[in-house]
């Protein structure tokens, strides 16, 4: 008994000692296909020694759903071949990974052909964004690590896996962010394969896009994902309305700048233009954000903190169209008492005032944010349920007025123009 009690401590060590010895350092590949544009029904040909076990990673997307196509193949001087063909389920661009040990006589052969694409006897209707091929068998680290780089050059999500920089940081932890695993992108730079961009996107989805105007430090990352709710409107505190999605936004590394670009014509329709919404974890708005500018094709520009963040949409106006823009209610038929928050004069050359008639006592908070989101002016009113404020900017701009209630819910939003 006690003989083998050590031997399963042995076992126990030596498998530690195994896990701790896997090899995290980067590879780069043997060969490498990275197309400047898309090949349609690609034919590539390389000669390569026969490994005794290869990886082989490539992005493509299937022309023909309905059947299987070669991927890659390698053909041998005594006419024995292995083909790798597609998933006839794939419909998107996807990241396929293979290891392989190969089974030959390698006494008689030391060479053979690797196709990418089509072979000798066939063609292959796909479309080719990229291919490698490793002559070892990566490990797990290492496949994370050129995976990732797949992933956010051509806006693909993994499959709840971790991110990895080729530094081996977990720039994007698939169980602590398994919320928002959804439609991942980022902004990287990463040396070791010669990655830099400064625009992001999603194959998966186009709603949203992170930009930098700055060139990434080395090993800086930002990264979203979303948590894949629909792209619809929910009413919020306040009668408010927003987005039923909400994104997680990573960062690593040194990050000056970060913008979000949003097409706003993918959004159910509003009557107005959005604010940003900083959230807390528990969906609490923490802040607003105004457009920096929206464009002529209706792609609207906000600007992102460089930390890690939650946001979402919320609409500065009613959810209800039937409701006026200044949030105002009256009576309703039953003659049930409603609350009322009007802010006037709007535009104006600077006074301006809130009337506030509430259905029950509550204690008030009206903050008032400059064109850059600098809270200006704050006042706090012990629980109320008729209230006047008067103010005065003396500053042209656009401003944000936000009148909030008990446990600092949002009653009213309103932009003010000051000119």
């Amino acid at each position: 008994m006690r003989k083998k009690f050590l031997f399963i401590l042995l076992g126990a060590a030596v498998s530690a000692v195994a896990m701790h010895h896997v090899n995290k350092s980067p590879l780069c590949p043997a060969i490498w296909y990275q197309p400047d544009s898309v090949l349609t029904m690609p034919s590539l040909i390389d000669t390569i020694s026969i490994p005794e076990t290869y990886t082989m990673m490539m992005v493509y997307k299937s022309l023909q759903l309905e059947s299987m196509q070669p991927l890659w193949t390698l053909s041998f001087y005594d006419s024995t071949s292995y083909i790798m063909t597609s998933d006839k389920r794939t419909n998107n661009p996807m990241i396929y990974t293979m290891y392989q040990t190969l089974n030959c006589d390698t006494t008689v052969l030391d060479r053979c052909n690797l196709h990418i694409g089509a072979n000798e006897d066939s063609v292959s209707h796909i479309q080719l964004y990229e291919a490698a091929y490793f002559p070892v068998s990566l490990t797990r680290p290492q496949a994370l690590m050129f995976q990732t780089y797949l992933a956010l050059r051509h806006g693909i999500t993994l499959s709840s896996s971790n991110y990895l920089s080729s530094q081996g940081k977990i720039i994007w932890d698939a169980r602590k962010y398994k919320e928002f695993y959804n439609h991942i992108q980022g902004l990287g730079s990463d040396p070791f394969y010669n990655f830099y961009t400064k625009n992001s996107f999603s194959v998966e989805d186009s709603l949203v896009m992170l930009k930098t105007l700055d060139t990434l430090s080395v090993y800086s990352y930002a990264l979203i994902g979303d948590n894949g709710a629909p792209v619809d409107w929910s009413p919020y505190e306040g009668n408010r309305a927003m987005l039923q999605r909400r994104w997680k936004l990573h960062t690593t590394g040194d990050i000056h700048d970060i913008s979000l670009l949003v097409r706003m014509d993918m959004l159910p329709d509003l009557s107005d233009t959005l604010w940003l919404a900083t959230l807390s974890e528990d969906n609490r708005i923490v802040s607003y954000e105004s457009p920096v500018f929206v464009d002529s094709t209706g792609v609207a520009q906000y600007t992102l903190p460089t930390t890690d963040t939650y946001f979402s949409f919320i609409s500065r106006f009613e959810h209800s169209p039937s409701k006026s823009h200044s949030r105002e209610r009256s009576s309703d038929n039953d003659g049930l008492a409603q609350e009322c928050i009007v802010l006037a004069p709007n535009p104006t050359y600077g006074d301006f005032s809130i009337d506030i008639s509430l259905v029950s006592e509550q204690a008030l908070t009206i903050s008032v944010f400059d064109p850059a989101g600098k809270l200006i002016q704050r006042q706090s009113v012990p629980p109320v349920s008729i209230y006047h404020y008067d103010g005065y900017i003396d500053t042209q701009g656009v401003y944000m007025v936000i009148v909030s209630g008990n446990q600092q819910a949002v009653l009213s939003v309103h932009q003010l123009v000051v000119y």
